[in-house]
């Protein structure tokens, strides 16, 4: 909007817009002058319903505003998988941010399942978030490979939260996701399904700033969040990241994989990266058993391994 000689004269001017994106419209807040204050600049969302009006600042200026650096923690937490742990010399660091990527069905929501019934067993308060599987849902599947999942929830050790990938504000999510951290003390966290909050963003370019921010509070609060990511391909030579920078943000990075390995489908499982940490860089094959997930052999007499298709020495 051009200058008017009336915008000299008042303390704060708001600007309030219906922002068509696509085939969505955002409500969207901007305060364009207050007098005397400082303010979170640019445009932030809102909604009006029932309860009147509820402005969402973006997580972005929330988190810059602060800048505080998270503190150090020396303590390891162990995935529930014993293997694996002892893989990562004992599990990941307490309050990093540990990315679970591979294709659909690899096993990355067992695997988180598994990561927060090992906390809930401890007492460490957790957090389940995700976009696809409701928390029945989610309860059978963990049961199903012995996880009491029903019994940490009913205990109040765990909580189970379910939102459709559809027309929600991000910002909204991050808020609920948040609030229920500081409510409940959270200290194990999954995100599953990261694609999610970018069919959730209005604006998919401002992914990689929202998770910087994400993670970065979550760090600050002592929380140590494992995220899922589906890659984009069940086989091949490549591996690529479903959601461009997002790996950056993260400490420690596990892949899961098929592989075709003596005429049959396998799963497999490697660490890329684990912060500040020696590990074992095996890659294993990944069972899914009525028992949980467990590791077996190294595929020692194949190579290749990543491609997809492993070639055993005598091929």
């Amino acid at each position: 909007e051009a200058f008017r000689p009336e915008h000299t004269v008042v303390d704060g001017i708001l600007d309030l817009c219906d922002t068509p994106v696509g085939q969505r419209s955002m409500r969207e807040l901007r305060v364009r002058k207050l007098r005397g204050s400082d303010h979170f600049a640019g445009f932030h969302a809102f909604e009006i319903s029932a309860r009147g009006l509820h402005i969402f600042p973006r997580s972005e200026v929330l988190t810059a505003a602060t800048e505080t650096p998270p503190p150090e923690i020396s303590t390891r937490l162990p995935m529930g998988v014993p293997d694996l742990d002892a893989m990562m010399g004992g599990g990941v660091p307490a309050g990093s941010t540990t990315m679970l990527m591979g294709a659909s069905g690899t096993g990355k929501t067992i695997l988180g399942l598994s990561f927060i019934a090992a906390g809930a067993a401890r007492r460490e308060p957790a957090l389940y978030f995700g976009f696809y599987e409701s928390p029945d849902r989610l309860v059978g599947k963990a049961e199903a490979v012995g996880l009491p999942l029903a019994r940490y929830r009913e205990s109040g050790q765990l909580e189970l939260l379910w939102r459709l990938p559809l027309e929600k504000l991000i910002d909204k999510v991050a808020e609920e996701i948040l609030a229920q951290v500081r409510q409940r003390g959270v200290k194990r966290l999954v995100l599953d399904g990261l694609s999610g909050f970018r069919q959730t963003a209005a604006m998919p370019k401002r992914i990689e700033g929202f998770f910087t921010a994400l993670t970065q509070e979550l760090r600050l609060l002592g929380v140590t969040t494992v995220l899922t990511v589906e890659s984009t391909s069940l086989f091949g030579t490549e591996i690529n990241e479903p959601l461009e920078g997002v790996s950056t943000l993260v400490e420690n990075l596990v892949l899961l994989r098929y592989v075709e390995y003596r005429s049959s489908i396998r799963r497999m499982i490697g660490i890329l990266k684990l912060r500040e940490s020696d590990y074992d860089p095996s890659l294993r094959e990944l069972r899914i058993t009525p028992q949980g997930i467990q590791l077996g052999g190294t595929f020692d007499d194949a190579e290749s391994l990543l491609s997809g298709i492993a070639r055993t020495g005598r091929s």
